[in-house]
């Protein structure tokens, strides 16, 4: 199923290089997109659990579907840099 998840922080190219490397990691997660512009990440999820992982990798790499918090923020700086040497 056609899943899309808003992500706070989704800045540039390495952002996007970041949440398609880890979310094309996820068992049941395939076709990973990433809409800067709409600061949306769409993806094939095979179920629920799928999805619910997609979220947290999008959480813990600091781009979350909430108003971010600081740290959040600062997360998603390090994994835009960590995209960047991709």
């Amino acid at each position: 199923m056609r899943r899309t998840l808003h992500a706070n922080n989704l800045k540039c190219d390495g952002c996007m290089a970041c949440v398609l490397d880890k979310l094309g990691k996820i068992e049941g997660v395939s076709n990973v997109e990433v809409n800067m512009e709409k600061c949306q990440v769409i993806f094939d999820a095979v179920d629920d659990l799928a999805r619910d992982s997609a979220r947290a990798a999008l959480d813990k790499m600091g781009y979350t579907e909430d108003e971010p918090t600081f740290v959040q923020t600062a997360k998603s700086y390090v994994s835009c840099m960590v995209g960047r040497t991709k």
